[in-house]
């Protein structure tokens, strides 16, 4: 008798350790499941940090057009192209860090002017339309 209990209890414990396994995989996988609810905001920070260079090489070259140096214009429309492309490569990063899905873009767009004032207009409207 004593042996048909301990028999019971141990294959009782068995069962509710596999239970116990079994739900915690499954919430460690919920836990990783990008599909939640976007944060626009956590993201639009991301994109201006991401896009930190090309407003600061923005900013240079307007003050280079403004003051009629077309030399250092010219020079620096290298650097802008390789820092846009180097922002466009780091904005989808973070996106899909946080979905997989589509943004909506105004949205993200509304969130970029309250997080970035910085951010050119149209360094705005390249970024939303290149991050998909």
């Amino acid at each position: 008798m004593i042996i048909m209990i301990l028999r019971f209890s141990s294959f009782f414990m068995f069962c509710s350790l596999l239970i116990f396994i079994a739900a915690c995989q499954s919430d460690s996988g919920s836990a990783n499941n990008k599909t939640n609810q976007l944060n626009y905001e956590a993201l639009a920070k991301d994109f201006c940090d991401c896009a930190s260079e090309s407003i600061a090489l923005n900013t240079e070259m307007k003050g280079y057009l403004d003051a009629g140096d077309d030399k250092a214009f010219d020079a620096a429309v290298n650097k802008v192209q390789v820092a846009f492309d180097g922002a466009i490569l780091c904005a989808k990063s973070a996106k899909h860090k946080q979905t997989d899905q589509a943004i909506d873009k105004k949205r993200l767009g509304s969130s970029l002017k309250k997080n970035c004032s910085e951010m050119p207009p149209r360094l705005t409207l390249e970024l939303l339309d290149k991050v998909r």
